[in-house]
């Protein structure tokens, strides 16, 4: 599993890669995340993915698609939302591990 750190550092450097840095900062992307709201979380998430995505037009092909998405889920996981009391998803589940390790396989 990653770390919130971590996923901080990958979306910084594919800010940087992409130059947009006077467009988009992670506190902005984890400001999306936790302010986001829907009728489900598959609504918000696909909200969330569709306004991070809308900043990577140019994408070449389906790998560099991938990365970009790949990188825009993590955030998603990693980082706080206000609909969760403030945790992210990855720590819900760090949690629910704590109380039932065995559940372990059916989780990873």
């Amino acid at each position: 599993m990653k770390n919130k750190k971590e996923v901080e550092k990958e979306l910084q450097n594919l800010i940087d890669r992409y130059h947009l840095n006077e467009k988009l900062t992670v506190e902005v992307i984890k400001n999306w995340v936790f302010e986001e709201k829907g009728e489900t979380v598959t609504e918000s998430a696909r909200r969330f993915q569709k306004r991070a995505l809308d900043y990577f037009k140019n994408l070449k092909d389906i790998d560099e698609l991938n990365e970009v998405l790949g990188i825009i889920s993590d955030a998603w996981n990693y980082f706080p939302h206000k609909s969760l009391g403030g945790k992210s998803p990855a720590q819900l589940v760090k949690e629910e591990l704590k109380v039932h390790p065995v559940r372990k396989k059916e989780i990873l």
